[in-house]
């Protein structure tokens, strides 16, 4: 199984290519859903795997702390995206969204300690999808960034000046236990998802998906 979350840009994947890959994952047996991230309704996606030596439950949630559609009352909203992962070894955020006082506001009234993060994946170079990470950094700075490797070398050094770890990423990798990379693709906008092994399948998050999301879904299964 696999499920992919994320934001996508404005329909630009709803092409009959798309379509057609999508018909071939449930062909091939793989459960492909699309969960656009500016119709997401909910403020917590939870997605319940085994494996434990008890073989109890695993709670894997994705809290959408940044988006652009009200979807919850008293969460501010502005273009843009972020997601924060817990329920694994380390707590990650993938991507800050535009602004870091909205990023953190909204994680503030969800109950999400900003200091529990223990990682930042930023799908690509965007201020949609960065622009919040200075307020992040200034707030907690013992993280790891893991960037795609193509990111200027200026964004990379202001990072380290604001006390992060920095990992860029070429290609598909490992990033820490049960998370990867499908490394940067695209030869336009170079952008990576983000993608986490469970017993019952592939969770994969992507950022506007520029690279074309089956193209990323494709990869993700490699």
């Amino acid at each position: 199984m696999m499920l992919v979350f994320g934001t996508f840009v404005g329909g630009a994947i709803l092409t009959k290519r798309t379509r057609d890959m999508y018909a071939m994952h449930v062909y091939k047996n793989i459960v492909l859903t699309l969960l656009y991230g500016w119709a997401l309704f909910m403020t917590q996606a939870t997605v319940a795997v085994s494996g434990t030596e008890k073989d109890q439950p695993v709670r894997l949630r994705l809290h959408i702390v940044f988006n652009n559609v009200p979807y919850k009352a008293g969460l501010a909203t502005s273009w843009g995206f972020a997601c924060l992962i817990d329920g694994l070894e380390k707590t990650v955020l993938f991507d800050t969204g535009g602004d870091g006082d909205i990023l953190l506001s909204n994680m503030q009234r969800l109950g999400l300690d900003v200091g529990a993060v223990d990682a930042v994946v930023l799908s690509h170079i965007h201020g949609d999808h960065t622009g919040g990470l200075d307020t992040f950094l200034a707030r907690n700075p013992d993280v790891t960034v893991y960037m795609p490797a193509s990111f200027p070398a200026s964004f990379q050094q202001e990072v380290k000046r604001m006390g992060a770890a920095i990992e860029t990423v070429a290609g598909p990798r490992q990033l820490m236990k049960s998370v990867h990379s499908t490394g940067e693709m695209n030869h336009g906008i170079r952008e990576q998802a983000l993608i986490v092994d469970t017993p019952r399948g592939l969770v994969v998050i992507t950022g506007c998906a520029h690279p074309n999301v089956a193209d990323m879904a494709e990869q993700a299964k490699t």
